[in-house]
């Protein structure tokens, strides 16, 4: 939640290892309810594409990002004690709100759309990457170091995905060329 991390209350090196195992609990948590999600965004996909349009497409990202937007503030408000805490919080940092608030909108955006264009599977495969995309990028970036277990898992995730996805690439038809 946005109010979690422009907060003061809530810092980031207060007991991070004490929260491991909540955090991992959370994580399986939101993992399982993803695939619900995947599924009924798949089955809407469908509808939409019996009536052949993309207004209806557009209709349905736009009622899921207001009912997360709703969802959020309305937890943000219950942590923080109030809408008056929260908008403090969001005050004392306006610019990480804005380009927190415009990244989840666009991943959202993409995620949903993802649901809609491909199987329920597919996308739920990628998505259950991004920990280990995120160690690349820190490697990449920050000059973390990558354990020896992570380094094994990006070499595992590189063959999964190799035998998913280049049976279909293969299969493709071609493009036709315009001219």
């Amino acid at each position: 939640l946005v109010s979690f991390s422009v907060s003061p209350r809530h810092s980031m090196s207060d007991g991070i290892g004490a929260t491991t195992r909540k955090g991992v609990c959370f994580g399986l948590l939101t993992l399982a309810l993803f695939a619900p999600d995947a599924t009924l965004m798949k089955m809407i996909g469908q509808a939409v594409t019996a009536h052949g349009t993309v207004e209806a497409m557009i209709l349905i990202i736009a009622w899921k990002l207001s009912m997360l937007g709703i969802i959020n503030l309305s937890v943000g408000a219950i942590a923080e004690g109030g809408v008056l805490p929260l908008l403090r919080g969001f005050a004392t940092g306006p610019r990480h709100v804005l380009f927190a608030s415009i990244f989840q909108c666009s991943t959202q955006i993409c995620f949903t759309t993802m649901y809609l264009l491909t199987d329920a599977a597919t996308a739920l495969l990628l998505m259950s990457l991004n920990p280990l995309w995120t160690a690349l990028s820190s490697w990449l970036w920050f000059n973390e170091p990558l354990p020896r277990r992570t380094i094994a898992a990006l070499a595992g995730a590189a063959v999964s995905l190799a035998v998913v996805f280049v049976p279909q690439l293969a299969s493709a038809p071609p493009p036709v060329d315009a001219a």
